[in-house]
């Protein structure tokens, strides 16, 4: 007998757009994944208890402390500095703790950022 999925069990509250990812194959276990604005982590919870490397970023202090309480439930391998009380312009992940998977996303999200901030209106 084949039991019922529920994915909600599986992939918890995540937003629709990353959901849609996962169908897509955009994501394989072993990745280095990075939430940028990860908020208390509903969009880590499937990475976490898939064995991904997750790091996340957040401006809220609480918000990161959350997001640390779960990945010590989730995934206690991984380093509470994986997630860290930063602004997304100023992440200090760099070199070998740098995720792979986002981070030219990031650096073209910050560049376009840059140039809107200097374009005359």
């Amino acid at each position: 007998m084949i039991s019922s999925l529920n994915l909600k069990d599986l992939f918890d509250g995540i937003d629709i757009y990353l959901f849609d990812q996962f169908l897509k194959g955009r994501f394989v276990p072993g990745m280095r994944v990075l939430d940028a604005g990860c908020g208390t982590g509903r969009n880590l919870v499937y990475f976490l208890r898939s064995g991904y490397e997750v790091f996340g970023v957040d401006e809220s202090r609480e918000a990161i402390a959350e997001v640390r309480r779960l990945a010590a439930a989730l995934a206690p391998h991984l380093l509470p500095d994986n997630f860290r009380v930063e602004p997304i312009e100023r992440m200090s992940f760099g070199g070998s703790n740098q995720p792979e998977r986002l981070s030219a996303d990031f650096a073209d999200y910050t560049e376009r950022k840059s140039n809107q901030a200097t374009s005359p209106a």
